[in-house]
């Protein structure tokens, strides 16, 4: 009797739309539920130390594929806002509630 061990990975669903890594890119990582990748849009890179960013978390669960889509602020606490960048900071948050917003294929 022969026995199989080799893991074989669930099917990949669809990347959404927004998403900037490769298409098909593969599981990352391997959380308590199951396999876990990640899709990510920097919705606008500020600066080198502040920016807005869009990320989904894609896991593999018994019970199929699960998905949590979050906005993600990188914010420099120590660097005080002019008005410009206030308004470009409320400009990307606008943009991506439209990213959450777009229907999960």
């Amino acid at each position: 009797m022969t026995t199989d061990d080799t893991r074989r990975d669930p099917p990949l669903g669809a990347c959404p739309s927004w998403c900037q890594k490769p298409t098909g890119h593969i599981w990352e990582d391997e959380w308590p539920t199951g396999p876990m990748r990640e899709h990510i849009r920097t919705v606008d890179p500020i600066d080198k130390y502040n920016a807005v960013h869009v990320r989904e978390y894609e896991t593999y669960t018994a019970a199929g594929p699960e998905r949590t889509r979050e906005i993600t602020l990188d914010l420099d606490a120590s660097k005080g806002w002019d008005i410009a960048g206030a308004k470009r900071l409320i400009l990307a948050l606008g943009d991506a509630i439209s990213y959450l917003r777009e229907p999960t294929r």
